[in-house]
């Protein structure tokens, strides 16, 4: 299997081991924290993933970092970011442990790209009560919990941070069309953009954008 948001390659049988043992985690689409913290995160990191091959040429050293193409091969050539796309061949002279924590800039799509900072995903309702501001229409709130808890728990609230030049864009597709070709599209905007803000209208049509 591949993944679309950060082309890692996997059989299907391993999928357990990569997340138990290797702890790979796919890049973050959205912030998980809570209400005391959701406005705090403004930045993104690099999503760095290891590349037993990669086209192009490393950021640091400038080089090529071509690699072996066998899948049988455990060498691993590059670090890339599945933001920014940037690369570095996998030694200390072009890669070394500081770049871990450093901002990403998105790449060259980043004035499109909806950031995962402005993704909140709430906690669960009950466990920031606290946090919230007593209010008229909070009886109403608990009513309609009745009716729609399960969304209720899992509630993602848009926080745009005002950035210049930035207008993210949102992606509808349908897989279907041009010949089925749409699936390729959905899995290329998936790759360049945050898969958040790319939709496909099998599942639901446009009403979740």
């Amino acid at each position: 299997m591949k993944c679309s948001a950060c082309k890692i390659v996997a059989h299907t049988a391993c999928i357990d081991i990569l997340i138990d043992r290797v702890k790979f985690t796919c890049k973050p689409t959205f912030r998980d924290v809570g209400v005391r913290q959701y406005r705090e995160e403004t930045l993104t990191h690099h999503h760095w993933v290891h590349r037993r091959s990669e086209k192009g040429k490393c950021k640091a050293c400038g080089k090529s970092l071509q690699g072996k193409l066998s899948f049988s091969s455990k060498e691993i050539v590059a670090l890339s970011c599945s933001w920014c796309k940037d690369a570095y061949h996998n030694k200390e002279s072009c890669f070394n442990l500081q770049r871990i924590g450093e901002e990403c800039s998105l790449g060259i799509q980043s004035n499109i790209i909806v950031p995962p900072s402005w993704i909140v995903k709430l906690p669960r309702r009950g466990s920031f009560k606290s946090s919230l501001r007593k209010s008229p229409k909070k009886k109403n709130t608990v009513k309609k919990k009745g009716k729609d808890s399960k969304s209720e728990q899992k509630t993602f609230v848009i926080k745009p941070i005002p950035t210049a030049n930035v207008k993210p864009v949102l992606v509808f597709i349908n897989p279907k069309s041009g010949g089925n070709q749409g699936v390729r599209l959905l899995q290329k905007f998936q790759w360049l953009l945050n898969p958040r803000q790319v939709f496909d209208l099998t599942q639901g049509g446009p009403g979740p954008g």
